[in-house]
């Protein structure tokens, strides 16, 4: 199943919501930022006297009006939904699946079905060439068991198809 693309497209939307929640939890954290900068000054070249600057900030997310938290409530959610949405995708490949497979054993228990009729139609077909030939049977008998065997070749031919179909 893991290799469907199906299974891929909704396991990427997994990891998509599992990552959307990790910046939603980041935001609830302070930050803090580092900044060192160097200079150098002076008339003549190169410049002799060098400065040097660092600064620290934090920034502390306080008053943001519940959105931080509500943002993180949403993520949660979009990531069960995803998961879910992962596990019913799978659960549906696994019925088509076997659905598929019932089709197919379907298929071609039937053509068993039709092979057993073509091998008794000709069965009958030979019996009245036979019969025909020693003028026991008429004309119109005859090409009626004649055409109950094409009808019967074509209807396993058919089968054959439809399982063949099937099985791709």
């Amino acid at each position: 199943l893991a290799l469907t693309p199906e299974h891929r497209k909704a396991e990427a939307s997994v990891e998509a919501s599992r990552q959307s929640l990790a910046i939603s939890k980041a935001n609830l954290y302070p930050s803090l930022g580092v900044t060192l900068s160097g200079a150098r000054d002076g008339e003549e070249w190169p410049p002799e006297e060098e400065g040097w600057s660092a600064s620290v900030s934090m920034s502390v997310p306080l008053f943001t009006g519940g959105r931080n938290i509500a943002n993180l409530r949403a993520a949660q959610f979009a990531l069960r939904g995803s998961e879910a949405a992962l596990r019913s995708t799978d659960d549906q490949t696994r019925l088509d699946l076997e659905s598929a497979w019932t089709d197919l054993q379907d298929s071609l228990q039937a053509l068993d079905v039709q092979i057993a009729f073509v091998e008794a139609a000709e069965t009958r077909a030979e019996i009245g060439r036979s019969q025909y030939a020693g003028g026991l049977l008429t004309f119109e008998n005859w090409t009626q068991i004649e055409d109950e065997l094409t009808q019967a070749q074509k209807s396993m031919l058919s089968g054959r198809l439809d399982a063949l179909l099937k099985e791709t």
